[in-house]
C-alpha cells in the first residue's frame, strides 16, 4: 500500500488549497528504487502539521482522548482564511493498494471563536474501469474497520511516528499495549481468534453430550405422560358430574320461572300497574298539547300557504328549464344567424332583380331547415309561453330552498291525542275494579340461589376444560420430546467423533501458533541484530539479541554476555534500538506499509545519523515520508539519499501572514 496524494484546505498554516504528490511509481527500474519523499522545513514551518494531517485523515479522533483531541483541533483553521469568513478546513489523503484507489477526507467546522463544533469523515473509491470517483456510504464502525484492514490503529505507532519519541517503545515492552499490535502485524491475532471459536464449538458439543438422553430420562418422560393421561380422565369424570348437576338446576329453574310468571301475570292488571300506565299516557298527552300550541303559534300560516309556495316553486323550475332550452337552441343556430345576416346584406347590394324579389323570411326559413339537417340538429317544438319571473340566480335558489310546512305532522298529532284520551278513560274505569299486587319474593330468592350455583358449576366446568387443553399441549410436547430423545441416541457417536476432531485441531492450532511465534521471534532476532550492527557505533556493538515470544520483550546482551538495561540507555540509543526493532518487525511480517517519520534524526549524534541515513531509510519500505529540519537531513545526508529520493518539498513559512507555502526542492546549502 502507498499514499499517493495529500490535500489540505485552510488547515493550520496552509492557506487555501495545497496538494502534495506523494506517489511512488510502481514501474521503477534498477539499480536504485526511489522510495523516499523528503520534506524540509524549519521549526514551526508545518512539518508536524503534515504528519498529524495524515494521521487525522486515517484515524480522526481514534487513539486520542477528548481533551487532547479538542486542544489540538480547536483553532486548527488557518487564521487568514478565518478572518476572511471561512469556518471550515479539511484534509484529504489518497492511497492505493492492490485492490482499491481511495481518498479519505476529514472535514472540520468551527464557531466564531475557532472552537471545533463539528467534524465529518468521507471515503471516496476510484472506479478504475469507469475512471470516476464515487463516495462510499459507511457507518463510523465500517469506516474504522475499512482503515484497520489496511493500517491497524494499534499498529500505527510502528509506521507513523516521531523518531525523537520512538524510544518510548522500549519502555512499553512486555505490556499488552505493545503485545497486541505486534500480534496484528504478524497476523497471529487472526489465528488466535480461531482458538475461542474452537473452544466454543467444543463446549457446545460437550453440552450436547452432557444433555444426551439416558434411559432414566426416557422412563421419566413415559411416567409424566401416564400421569397427564390419568389427570385428564379424572377431569373428564368431574365434568360429567358437573353437567348432570347443571341440568337438574336448569329444570328446577324453569319450574320456578313458570310459577313466577303466573304471579306476575296477575300483577299485570293490578292497581300499581294500571296507575303506571295512566301516568305514561298523561305525560304523552301533555307533550302533544305543547306541540299543538307550537304549531298554532309558529307553523299555522306556513301550513296554509304551503300549496301556494309549492305552486310557485314548480313554476320557477319550469321557467328555468324553458329558459335553458331556448338558450341551447339559440346557441346551436348562432353561427347560422350570423351567416344569414351577412348574406342578406350582400343580396341587398346586388343588381340582380331576381335576387331582390326573393322573400327574406322564406330564405331564412329554408336556410335554417338546411342548417339543422347538415348539423344533425333535431327539430324541436319549444313552448312559447312567456317567462313572467325575472330573477337572479341568488333569488331563484333562495325561493326554491324555502321550506314548506307539512300538515301531515299536525294531523298525526291530533289523531294520536284522541286515541290516548280514549285509552285513558278505559284505564280509569279499569283502575276502580283492579286487584292488589301478588308477592313473588320467595321465587326470586330461590331463583337467585339456583343462578349462583349454576354460575359456580359452569366456571368450574370451564376451568377443567382449560386445564384439559393445557394438559393436551403438554402431552403433545412430551411425546415429541420422547420421540426426539429416542432418536438422539443415534447421534451420540458422531458427537464423540467431533470432539476428537476438535481436540486434535486445537492441539494443532496451539502447536502452529507456538512454532510460528518461535519462527517469527527467531527472524526478529536475526533482522534486529543485522540492522543494529549497521546502525550502532563499533564500540557499542552487542554480543547477541533475544526476543521473548511469550512476553514480547526484547533483550540485548553486551560483549561480556550481560543483560543490557535498555531503560537506562541514552535517549539516542533508545531511538536507534526502537528503529531497529521496527525494521525487524517490518521485515519479519512480510508486508509493505508506508512510513511517515517526523524529526528523523533529532536525538542522534553525527555517527548514528550517518549510519541511519546510509542503511535505514532507503531499505525500510517501498514508501518512506521524511519530515526534516535543515540540521537533521543536512547537505551530506541529502547527498547520500539523493539516488533514493522520488520527490522533495520545501516548506517556506511567511511569519507576517503566518502561512506556509509548499514548493518542490529542498534546502539550499
Amino acid at each position: 500500500m502507498k499514499f499517493t496524494k495529500l490535500k489540505m484546505i485552510n488547515y493550520r498554516p496552509y492557506y487555501g488549497t495545497k496538494e502534495i504528490n506523494l506517489d511512488i511509481p510502481n514501474d521503477q527500474k534498477p539499480p536504485y528504487r526511489k522510495n523516499i519523499i523528503l520534506f524540509g522545513g524549519l521549526n514551526g514551518a508545518g512539518k508536524t502539521t503534515i504528519f498529524k494531517a495524515i494521521r487525522l485523515a486515517l484515524f480522526a479522533r481514534r487513539g486520542m482522548k477528548d481533551k487532547e483531541y479538542h486542544e489540538y483541533l480547536d483553532g486548527a483553521i488557518n487564521n487568514l482564511a478565518f478572518n476572511e469568513g471561512v469556518r471550515s478546513c479539511s484534509i484529504a489523503l489518497s492511497l492505493e493498494d492492490e485492490q482499491d484507489q481511495i481518498t479519505l477526507e476529514f472535514i472540520m467546522k468551527f464557531d466564531e471563536k475557532k472552537v471545533l463544533i463539528g467534524e465529518e469523515r468521507k471515503l471516496y473509491v476510484f472506479n478504475k474501469k469507469e475512471q470516476t470517483e464515487q463516495e462510499s456510504t459507511l457507518t463510523n464502525e465500517e469506516f474504522n474497520r475499512f482503515i484497520d484492514e489496511r493500517i491497524p490503529l494499534d499498529a500505527s505507532e510502528f509506521f507513523l511516528f516521531d523518531a525523537e519519541k520512538i524510544g518510548e517503545i522500549i519502555a512499553k515492552q512486555g505490556r499488552e499495549h505493545l503485545k497486541e499490535p505486534i500480534q496484528k502485524i504478524f497476523a497471529l491475532e487472526a489465528i488466535k481468534k480461531l482458538k475461542p471459536d474452537l473452544d466454543s464449538l467444543r463446549r457446545e458439543i460437550l453440552n450436547k453430550l452432557k444433555d444426551a438422553p439416558k434411559n432414566e430420562e426416557l422412563e421419566n418422560l413415559t411416567r409424566d405422560i401416564q400421569n397427564y393421561n390419568n389427570e385428564i380422565e379424572t377431569l373428564q369424570r368431574e365434568n360429567q358430574s358437573l353437567n348432570e348437576r347443571i341440568q337438574v338446576l336448569k329444570s328446577k329453574k324453569n319450574l320456578l320461572n313458570q310459577e313466577r310468571r303466573r304471579k306476575i301475570a296477575q300483577n299485570t292488571d293490578s292497581k300499581i300497574s294500571i296507575t303506571k300506565k295512566l301516568n305514561d299516557i298523561e305525560t304523552r298527552i301533555n307533550l302533544i298539547n305543547q306541540q299543538l300550541n307550537q304549531f298554532i303559534e309558529k307553523d299555522l300560516l306556513a301550513i296554509l300557504l304551503a300549496p301556494s309556495i309549492k305552486g310557485l316553486k314548480d313554476r320557477l323550475r319550469y321557467e328555468k328549464q324553458l329558459e335553458k332550452k331556448r338558450l341551447e337552441i339559440k346557441t346551436r343556430f348562432d353561427t347560422y344567424e350570423q351567416f344569414m345576416e351577412q348574406l342578406i346584406i350582400e343580396l341587398e347590394k346586388t343588381l340582380n332583380p331576381l335576387l331582390k324579389m326573393i322573400s327574406v323570411e322564406q330564405l331564412k326559413k329554408a336556410g335554417r331547415k338546411s342548417w339543422a339537417k347538415i348539423n344533425q340538429i333535431q327539430n324541436e317544438t319549444i313552448d312559447q309561453s312567456e317567462i313572467i319571473h325575472d330573477l337572479s340566480n341568488r333569488d331563484y335558489y333562495k325561493l326554491i330552498e324555502y321550506p314548506v310546512a307539512n300538515s301531515i305532522d299536525l294531523k298525526q298529532l291530533i289523531e294520536e291525542k284522541i286515541t290516548l284520551e280514549e285509552e285513558k278513560k278505559k284505564l280509569e274505569i279499569k283502575l276502580e275494579n283492579a286487584p292488589n299486587p301478588v308477592d313473588t319474593t320467595k321465587e326470586d330468592e330461590e331463583l337467585a340461589k339456583i343462578y349462583h350455583e349454576i354460575g359456580e358449576k359452569t366456571n368450574k366446568l370451564t376451568e377443567n376444560k382449560i386445564r384439559i387443553k393445557e394438559i393436551l399441549g403438554e402431552l403433545s410436547s412430551l411425546k415429541t420430546k420422547r420421540s426426539h430423545t429416542e432418536e438422539a441416541y443415534k447421534d451420540i457417536e458422531p458427537l464423540k467423533k467431533k470432539i476428537d476432531y476438535i481436540t486434535r485441531l486445537q492441539m494443532a492450532t496451539e502447536e502452529f501458533i507456538d512454532e510460528l511465534t518461535k519462527m517469527k521471534a527467531n527472524r526478529i532476532q536475526i533482522e534486529f541484530k543485522q540492522i543494529l550492527d549497521k546502525l550502532f557505533r563499533k564500540d557499542q556493538e552487542f554480543l547477541r539479541v533475544e526476543f521473548d515470544s511469550e512476553k514480547y520483550i526484547l533483550k540485548l546482551y553486551d560483549r561480556d554476555n550481560r543483560l543490557v538495561q535498555l531503560e537506562q540507555r541514552s535517549e539516542g540509543e533508545k531511538q536507534i534500538i526502537a528503529l531497529s526493532f521496527i525494521w525487524a518487525l517490518t521485515k519479519t511480517a512480510g508486508f509493505n506499509l508506508p512510513f511517515v517519520i517526523d524529526t528523523p534524526l533529532g536525538r542522534l549524534d553525527s555517527i548514528h545519523r550517518h549510519n541511519l541515513v546510509e542503511h535505514y531509510f532507503s531499505k525500510l519500505s517501498e514508501q518512506v515520508i521524511i519530515l526534516s529540519t535543515d540540521v537533521e537531513i543536512n547537505k551530506e545526508h541529502a547527498s547520500l539519499l539523493e539516488k533514493y529520493i522520488q520527490r522533495k518539498y520545501i516548506l517556506e513559512h511567511d511569519p507576517e501572514q503566518q502561512c506556509t507555502d509548499i514548493k518542490e526542492g529542498y534546502f539550499m546549502f
